[in-house]
């Protein structure tokens, strides 16, 4: 069984097979291990902090890799106040996990990492039931140890690059302290402009401070225009798809009348009548599609100015199996932006652990 974060006596550990799959490259790799040093906390968190991977994926990555279910979206929703009050808070803290259900004389619990077969069985001894694990990323484990326990969430969660250098001399640790600094710079030496760039590691610091879904909602499209012309945002709300936002665009008279105060939030699309919607409700990231000649679809053509034939990136940001909104780029400003898959693929993980944290966030704050 492959290590997580660091466990003794494993030849294959969870952060080269992350490297041997593609999800990182050997210098994001170096780059966590190095942080993970000076901040502590595990690869994953570590990972994810610095923008490398989303907790999406880390946690789907580590669920195949162990052979056992992922914590799914929506399960820290409806925990029944009998599993939470099985374990105590100082237990759920001490071993890094919380339960999610009771049945019988199972509890079943998501670890960050359950592998920890002693903490497994004193987990079982002290609540005097067989305990099931799901596994979980360190960040999720800590939002819910703060939604059930109280258990305070420390700082470091949101934003550890841009003084890893200083933290690092400052803490007496030395060795690799230069690749880390001289990182950002390699990366900038790849593209010219790339300070002027809203890219992954702005968006996501964005991101993590984000309070509101409008927010998050903002990003995507600032993120997206800087690759296409125009680009234009649909909420879903089950049924129709609703203008939010654009860049780029205009709204022709013939779709919306003028003198309207918000000529775009006022288009409504039915999505089960649109077959660029429909397309884009089934699939979890970012795809090449064009613009059918549906009259639905066609109201999308004239805010974006597209023909039929005309290729345009579509990428539906979801929670679960619902999509929360799509978001549809045309006119490329290069060619090759439709290669980007990879990057819009974590872009959207990025969105999608957004939403969830403000969702959760505003689950906290209730009173």
């Amino acid at each position: 069984m492959p290590a997580l974060d660091g466990e003794k006596g494993v030849t294959v550990k969870i952060g080269e097979l992350l490297v041997q799959n593609g999800l990182i490259t050997e210098e994001q790799l170096d780059e966590s291990l190095q942080a993970q040093l000076v901040f502590g906390g595990r690869l994953g968190t570590n990972l994810v902090e610095l923008g490398h991977i989303s907790t999406a994926t880390l946690a789907e990555f580590l669920a195949k890799q162990l052979a056992m279910p992922a914590l799914a979206p929506g399960q820290l929703e409806n925990i029944p106040a009998d599993a939470i009050a099985a374990v105590s808070a100082e237990a759920a803290s001490k071993y890094m996990m919380f339960p999610l259900a009771l049945e019988g004389r199972v509890l079943k619990i998501a670890m960050a990492d359950p592998t920890d077969l002693e903490a497994v069985d004193e987990i079982s001894f002290s609540t005097g039931r067989r305990v099931r694990t799901t596994v979980a990323p360190e960040l999720l484990v800590m939002y819910a140890l703060e939604k059930f326990y109280d258990v305070h969430r420390s700082n470091r969660f949101v934003r550890i690059t841009g003084s890893l250098k200083e933290l690092a001399q400052a803490s007496g640790w030395r060795s690799g302290v230069k690749a880390v600094a001289s990182a950002p710079a390699t990366r900038r030496s790849r593209s010219g402009d790339e300070k002027q760039r809203f890219g992954l590691r702005e968006a996501a610091a964005e991101l993590v401070g984000a309070e509101k879904h409008n927010t998050i909602l903002s990003v995507l499209q600032r993120c997206m225009s800087q690759d296409f012309e125009r680009v234009v945002v649909f909420a879903f709300d089950g049924v129709n798809a609703r203008g939010w936002g654009q860049s780029g665009c205009r709204i022709p008279s013939e779709v919306v009348p003028d003198g309207i105060e918000d000529p775009l939030r006022s288009i409504t699309v039915p999505i089960d009548r649109s077959l660029l919607f429909r397309h884009a409700r089934g699939r979890r990231a970012a795809f090449r599609d064009s613009i059918s000649d549906l009259e639905p679809d066609r109201i999308v053509a004239r805010i974006l100015e597209t023909q039929p034939d005309e290729p345009v990136l579509v990428l539906p940001l979801k929670r679960g199996e619902d999509t929360l909104c799509v978001a549809i780029g045309a006119a490329p400003r290069q060619a090759e932006v439709f290669e980007k898959t990879e990057h819009y693929k974590m872009l959207g993980d990025k969105l999608t652990d957004a939403v969830e944290i403000v969702r959760l966030r505003k689950k906290i704050l209730a009173v």
